[in-house]
């Protein structure tokens, strides 16, 4: 697979490359060498070299033998929390800065597999504890800055959050404990169910706290690479207010029906531009089958246009609005106004233009 791709790498990755797939068949430890100098281009090496780098460590290099996948996991988790830049002063993160690399990390990453393999080795706990921070800071973001991504296409800060909220939520989802499946029953809930991020992070804290004093995390430490280092500062669920805002929303809404939402209000027109954008969309579908007049065609897109516009706000305040919005949309499919088919065809086409806006 490093070979079909080879191509679209710099000179010195591509050199790297091949001492790595050549002889880390043959000396384990010239693996690990190789595999911390493409890590080195990753944290010091140009852009272009940073997001080579990042492709191949996610690549093959992480779907290899354990010996290999034990140092790589720690890696991705360390590229994922770049360090604060010296005397940075601006308004916005300094993580808007690296959403291509961040980008290339995350969609490398979000498959199940290799889900599995960051829970393999133990390493969930540490992988969501970072992608908090991300979510924090291109949720809080307004799209009016994009880049272009490997692939050609226009990225936005909307995208990257989107790509690192979902794997937050399958890392969340993935990492419940097996006493989930025999504790709980009718009357008493499974303490599976009870878990959350907050979770994740008490177990990132106690594995941070008390790594190294036991004699199998000191042979471990001889073992890793001396480059991977972490934090031990504690991180909770109030350091990451919007986030913990949106979870506390979550469960709300899973524990009663949506409150009233007052009319007029900023939640209420992000509402009324997602429902329209996706009834635009369903709208488009329905034209597409049947002859259309000019002038309808273009008022359709005007209105759609208009909901974008209306959509050009933080990723956590759409996050807000999406309780009311599937209320009213599985309120209209009860009453036969909206079919279940037009309702995901709009939803589909309706995610796919707020990511790209």
């Amino acid at each position: 697979m490093q070979l079909v791709v080879i191509h679209q790498f710099t000179y010195r990755i591509k050199q790297l490359l091949i001492k790595t797939t050549y002889f880390g068949r043959i000396f384990r430890s010239t693996r690990k060498k190789e595999i911390e100098k493409i890590f080195e281009f990753a944290i010091n090496g140009s852009d272009e070299e940073k997001i080579s780098a990042a492709t191949i460590l996610c690549g093959a290099s992480l779907v290899r033998g354990w010996n290999v996948q034990e140092h790589i996991v720690f890696f991705i988790v360390k590229m994922l929390s770049p360090p604060v830049p010296p005397k940075y002063s601006g308004t916005e993160s300094y993580l808007i800065n690296h959403a291509p690399l961040l980008n290339v990390l995350l969609i490398g990453i979000s498959s199940v597999d290799s889900v599995q393999i960051f829970s393999l080795h133990g390493v969930v706990p540490l992988l969501a504890a970072v992608l908090m921070p991300i979510c924090e800071a291109f949720g809080s973001s307004v799209p009016n800055v994009s880049w272009t991504a490997v692939t050609g296409e226009k990225l936005t800060c909307h995208a990257v959050f989107s790509n690192a909220f979902i794997l937050l939520l399958r890392l969340w989802r993935f990492n419940h404990p097996p006493v989930e499946h025999v504790m709980g029953g009718a009357t008493t809930p499974a303490l599976g169910s009870q878990l959350g991020p907050e979770y994740l992070l008490l177990v990132r804290n106690c594995m941070l706290a008390s790594f190294g004093k036991s004699p199998r995390d000191r042979v471990s430490c001889r073992r890793f690479s001396k480059m991977i280092t972490f934090s031990l500062e504690p991180l909770f669920m109030e350091s990451f207010p919007k986030l913990n805002i949106w979870y506390r929303q979550h469960r709300e809404c899973i524990a009663s029906t949506c409150s009233t939402l007052a009319p007029g209000g900023p939640v209420s027109q992000i509402v009324e531009a997602l429902l329209s954008m996706i009834c635009k969309k369903i709208n488009r579908s329905a034209q597409s089958l049947t002859p259309t007049t000019s002038g309808s065609s273009n008022s359709s897109c005007s209105s759609l246009d208009d909901a974008l516009m209306k959509l050009k706000v933080p990723a956590w305040d759409i996050l807000e609005a999406t309780p009311f919005v599937l209320y009213a949309a599985l309120t209209a499919c009860a009453h036969g106004r909206l079919s279940p088919r037009e309702l995901a065809t709009g939803i589909v086409f309706g995610k796919a233009s707020f990511v790209a806006q």
